[in-house]
């Protein structure tokens, strides 16, 4: 990944991450020590979230002469107080770090993240910035916390190297796909960790399978080099037609749409258009979808998998965000819409970065 950079659309803009002291010191040169005091008085009433986190660890001693070495050789020497303070923002879901280089690399991240240029890409107008650091160490870029609030906009780390905002729905999810496009999602995902949890999602399953968020079609690569064409008939839908593309080029039959809009009449007949007829399905599986998808957007894809399934077929999927209570969720959605049976159950699976825990939903009608 190292020095690897995406050419972007031309309908994407990029600017570099705004340096609140350079801009006082052009624009004030004469009050900027006056705002640097002030700064510094409201730092000590209200120190940021990630000073709270490295204090809580035993690294901590030594701290700003470890900062400061860093950012020696770095070529941009700052001690830890000024770090924070160049980029105020509230964090959550950080690990506290147990040693001096575990402190280091989250020094180093918070650092790359707060100076590097062109991070930034807007991808809807209008609306907040993705921060694309795909080309810095995906080792570093994890020492980052997964969830912040930066600039006023709620903020998520997804597949590892990407911020993008805490709230999901088609809109969003489509022009971020558009903007990376197959190869470099690819590129960036966890292929390790995906295809452990496809294989889980595809135990014992046969027939007609409805493939829900498909991308560039990768169930169906697993698939082909598992050998079980003859077993598996995979039909795909997404929101993004650069992921269609893909996924039409290794064989899977896709049509472009979003599943939690369109009723179940409406997608077999895109299917129809396609001149893949179908009247029914027997399994419907999303592989990493639900994470991208609001509250009413996952019970109308629940109501209308439902629909579509045959008696005794099965809905499967992954979810990513074990919180508190996850399991009485989705088993009570299953239930609602109508599904008889629901197995939910965890696996500690192999990735990357180490092993993750997974949590999955089979919902049978």
């Amino acid at each position: 990944m190292a020095g690897y950079s995406l050419e972007s659309p031309k309908t994407v803009l990029r600017q570099p991450i705004p340096n609140i002291d350079s801009f006082y010191y052009r624009v004030f040169p004469y009050l900027f020590t006056a705002y640097a005091a002030w700064r510094d008085i409201v730092f000590l009433i209200a120190p940021p979230p990630i000073i709270l986190a490295l204090k809580n660890s035993p690294a901590y001693e030594g701290l700003e002469t470890l900062a400061c070495g860093l950012f020696k050789l770095t070529g941009y020497p700052l001690s830890i107080i000024e770090l924070t303070k160049r980029f105020p923002s509230q964090i959550y879901g950080y690990s506290i770090p147990q040693t001096p280089k575990e402190t280091e690399e989250i020094l180093l991240a918070w650092w790359t993240l707060m100076n590097r240029k062109e991070a930034w890409a807007l991808t809807i107008p209008n609306q907040p910035q993705i921060i694309d650091l795909r080309d810095i160490s995906p080792l570093i870029v994890a020492r980052l916390p997964k969830k912040m609030i930066l600039g006023g906009y709620p903020m998520i780390r997804i597949m590892d190297s990407v911020y993008v905002p805490d709230y999901y729905g088609a809109d969003w999810s489509e022009a971020l796909f558009e903007f990376l496009g197959p190869e470099n999602y690819e590129r960036m995902a966890d292929l390790l960790l995906k295809e452990k949890i496809d294989e889980i999602l595809l135990d014992k399953a046969k027939g007609n399978i409805f493939d829900i968020g498909c991308g560039s079609g990768l169930l169906q690569h697993w698939v082909n080099s598992w050998g079980k064409q003859r077993e598996i008939s995979l039909f795909g839908i997404d929101l993004s037609a650069k992921m269609i593309k893909k996924a039409q080029e290794r064989g899977e039959p896709a049509i472009v749409g979003n599943a939690a809009s369109l009723s179940s009449k409406e997608i077999l007949a895109e299917f129809e258009k396609i001149g893949q007829p179908i009247n029914f399905f027997d399994h419907a599986v999303m592989s990493y979808v639900d994470n991208w998808l609001t509250p009413e957007e996952r019970k109308s894809i629940f109501r209308t998998v439902f629909q579509l399934l045959d008696c005794g077929g099965s809905l499967r999927l992954n979810v990513y965000s074990l919180e508190p209570g996850w399991q009485d969720h989705y088993r009570n959605l299953a239930l609602e819409v109508g599904f008889k049976k629901v197995l939910i159950f965890e696996k500690t699976l192999p990735s990357r970065d180490g092993n993750r825990r997974v949590g999955f939903v089979f919902a049978y009608k």
